[in-house]
């Protein structure tokens, strides 16, 4: 009896997930109007990659596709952790970028990762001041 309970269960996430692909495809207009405006730069990349029809729907919607990925647009540990896998600059940019923006938790997680130096200080780098004397 819990077979059919489980295959049920697939089937419908199947069908939600249909559901869900269908704004993409089928209702552009929703998709560039609710959907887009919250995606972030990295959000555009990743989904720009997804399949043939997701390249469509970034070029249809006209956003802006960046060239490469921006540290500070990484605000959850799965996007952080994908990036430091890919990532083949040095890590310590990663823990700089979190503190700047003042992402405690993805700091946190930085830390439990081992990629924060000096006992788990950050040390920020001085930014740079033009004089006009």
């Amino acid at each position: 009896m819990e077979a059919p309970a489980i295959a049920k269960r697939v089937n419908s996430e199947r069908n939600d997930d249909r559901l869900l692909w269908r704004i993409v495809t089928d209702h552009p207009d929703i998709f560039d109007t609710h959907i887009v405006p919250k995606l972030n730069g990295n959000d555009v990349k990743f989904f720009y990659d997804v399949n043939s029809e997701s390249r469509a729907a970034i070029k249809r919607s006209g956003v802006h596709l960046a060239v490469a990925f921006k540290i500070r647009y990484f605000d959850t540990k799965s996007t952080l952790s994908w990036a430091l896998e890919k990532c083949t600059e040095r890590k310590e940019r990663f823990c700089v970028q979190m503190a700047r923006i003042g992402s405690l938790e993805l700091l946190k997680f930085l830390r439990g990762k081992g990629y924060l130096g000096m006992n788990g200080l950050v040390v920020l780098q001085p930014l740079e001041v033009t004089s006009s004397v």
